[in-house]
């Protein structure tokens, strides 16, 4: 596959070459926010492709992201060599890091080196929130 189409791919948020799975959403600064206040609960894996760390992380998200059962749950990835700025901005320090979100409220960490069985507890005990309230615009006409 050519890097254009790679690139192209990338950029729907269906796949990336280090993650490999459809049931990742890749995250990018102008979806980050839209895509977590539309899941009740989602876990977030900030990472770099070279990273050994991450490396290790990798199966263990990518197996729990493909058998978790609950609905409206989401599972996603951001490259922090690609996103520095969204990286910077959700002060992640260490990578990997996994944050979890609940209607795109942060929750907490998690460490990175859970299994995928230790993952998907997380996912199953943890609270939805409600959404985050609609600011009540009036306008003078």
């Amino acid at each position: 596959m050519s890097q254009k189409r790679r690139d192209k791919k990338d950029k729907k948020g269906k796949k990336d070459s280090f993650i490999g799975s459809k049931s990742v959403k890749i995250l990018k600064q102008e979806i980050f926010d839209h895509y977590l206040s539309g899941q009740d609960v989602a876990l977030v894996m900030f990472y770099d492709p070279k990273n050994a760390q991450s490396q290790l992380a990798k199966p263990h998200f990518v197996k729990a992201a493909s058998i978790v059962k609950k609905q409206n749950v989401g599972f996603a990835a951001v490259n922090c060599a690609l996103e520095g700025k969204l990286c910077q901005e959700e002060e992640i320090r260490d990578l990997p890091t996994l944050k979890l979100y609940s209607r795109g409220r942060y929750l907490r960490m998690q460490n990175p080196m859970s299994d995928y069985n230790q993952l998907l507890k997380i996912i199953d005990s943890m609270p939805i929130l409600p959404p985050k309230p609609v600011r009540n615009i009036q306008f003078k006409i």
